[in-house]
Formats: C-alpha cells, structure tokens, sequence
C-alpha cells in the first residue's frame, strides 16, 4: 500500500514509473476530452450534412480533426510542455492521432472477433491509454515551443577607483594618506578623527585631490 502511494505521488519512484503513468495519464485524458469533443461534433456534423450534402461531409471531416488535434495539444499542453497553437498545427496533430485511433480501433476488434469482447474491453482500458499517450507525445513534440533563454540581469555599474587618498587596506580596514604642508611628512591615518600632524599640530589636508 505505501508502495503504490509512493507511486502516484512521486516519491521513491523511478523516471520511467512516472513517464509510463504520464502517459497513461495522457491517453485517458485525451480520449474523454475527444469524446466530449465529439458528441459536440455530432449535432453540428448532421447540421451541415443535411444541407450540405457531400461538402458539409468535408467540412464536417475537417473540423472533427481538428478537435482531435486540440484536444491532444490540451492535454500535452496540461501534463508534458507548452505547444503551439493555430488550426494547422491542430490539423496535422488531428490527423496523426486520428490514424492511431483508427488502428488500435481495428487492433480491439480484432481481438473482441478472434479471442472475447470481454479481452477486447479488458485490452480499450490496458493497452489503448499508453499508445494514445505515446503518439499524442510524439507527434506534439514536432511543434513544442522552443526554451528560450531568460533575459540576463543588467550590467554591473563601472566604479572608478579611488584616489589615493581614499584606499581600503588588505583587511578591509578604511585609511586615509594625508600630507603636512609644514614639515612633509606624509602619514597613513587609520580614523578620520586624526586631523593635525602629530609633529608641529598643523592641519592636515590630502595628499592628492581629486580634479
């Protein structure tokens, strides 16, 4: 029982637990939505049968493709990667995925004819999903959006460097070189307090200003 919760919720499972569950994830999912889809489809199919005749048979074709195609963009879209939109990129994906329903359509009822229709529910609910899942990934992955990279951060502000006057010791500790204008002597004052020379008590200015 924890194993299974594990399972379902990510934790202790493997990369290719989750993928296979992912996918079959992905072909429930796109076969409710189809299905929804399509019951929609049918009153605005036999609307335009009926008056069109051989053209709203086109028509209608062409829009029951493209809701196969958006429905399996929606659920990529929900569960894999961002995926582009537009009626094309629908109708290709309508088209592909709509082969695939077709054959694993045939491929149930062949089973349902030559061994059970009980195998052949048994085989809708175990082995549909994960192939539904799996074409719908791969024929999605052709119009997946492209990772762009993310906008750098601004440029660093040039700091001129100090005047001489100014300087940071080794130790991160603030000096200031000041010179007397009487007797030369140039010192290397650790606190900014210190403003006569310790010799003839005259003034200190710096040694360098800045232009």
């Amino acid at each position: 029982m924890t194993f299974r919760f594990r399972i379902w919720s990510g934790e202790g499972a493997s990369t290719e637990t989750r993928t296979i569950l992912k996918l079959y994830l992905h072909g429930i999912l796109f076969y409710l939505l189809s299905l929804v889809l399509t019951l929609g489809w049918v009153f605005l199919a036999a609307f335009l049968i009926f008056f069109g005749l051989l053209i709203g048979l086109a028509i209608a074709i062409a829009i029951l493709v493209l809701l196969v195609g958006f429905a399996n963009a929606a659920v990529t879209r929900r569960l894999w990667f961002p995926v582009k939109g537009g009626w094309r990129v629908y109708l290709q994906q309508g088209l592909v995925m709509g082969v695939v329903v077709l054959l694993v359509g045939f491929l149930l009822t062949g089973i349902s004819y030559f061994l059970s229709p009980i195998v052949g529910l048994v085989m809708l609910f175990v082995l549909a999903p994960p192939i539904y899942g799996a074409a719908g990934l791969w024929v999605a992955g052709f119009f997946r959006f492209s990772v762009s990279r993310g906008p750098m951060g601004p440029a660093e502000l040039w700091t001129p460097p100090r005047p001489v006057s100014s300087v940071e010791s080794r130790t991160g500790t603030f000096q200031r070189h000041v010179v007397c204008p009487t007797c030369g002597t140039g010192y290397d004052f650790v606190s900014e307090g210190i403003t006569q020379c310790p010799k003839d008590g005259t003034s200190l200015r710096p040694a360098t200003q800045g232009v």
